[in-house]
């Protein structure tokens, strides 16, 4: 018997990432009613900030907004941004996603010092930061399927890559 407590200690105890590529899997075991009642569960949890984050939805959304990221990831407030606007980005904005998917493209090579300075990989905030922005562009529904399964091996091979360099980035534990 799985204890409800016991799951939540462990779940609030999940990295950022962690937490998300967990809820997109169970989101994909959902039958569709049981997705409307969750998505009518977080239309009422997310009105609740939507004044705050108008503004920044607004900018996340916006094309030139996007392209004013650089691909220097070794900025924490690139990071911080590119994370920031995909969380905000719609599901339906195909032109903003092609370029942040553009944007992403330069994480992986940029990592294996291949197109500009190599990154700090023993940074503990710098790989999540890496991993939790190629877990949400690699599950976010605005993504072609073909650019998730890119996102998604360029995620994988990132996630390998900072683990041999620094040992310190941790795997999604299973549960059963």
């Amino acid at each position: 018997m799985v204890c409800k407590e016991e799951v939540c200690g462990w779940f609030k105890d999940l990295s950022g990432a962690e937490r998300i590529e967990l809820f997109c899997s169970l989101l994909h075991m959902c039958v569709p009613i049981e997705l409307r009642f969750i998505g009518s569960c977080l239309e009422d949890l997310a009105r609740k900030d939507f004044i705050y984050l108008r503004d920044a939805e607004i900018k996340a959304n916006d094309i030139a907004e996007i392209k004013k990221l650089t691909p220097d990831f070794t900025d924490e407030g690139t990071r911080s941004r590119t994370s920031f606007y995909l969380a905000l980005l719609y599901s339906s904005n195909n032109a903003c996603s092609h370029a942040m998917f553009e944007l992403l493209s330069c994480l992986e090579p940029s990592l294996r010092g291949e197109s500009a300075p190599c990154m700090d990989p023993v940074d503990s905030a710098f790989a999540e930061d890496v991993i939790l922005i190629l877990t949400m562009a690699a599950n976010h529904p605005a993504f072609t399927f073909s650019q998730r399964q890119q996102l998604y091996k360029d995620l994988k091979t990132v996630e390998k890559l900072l683990q041999e360099l620094s040992g310190k980035v941790s795997k999604i534990k299973c549960f059963m």
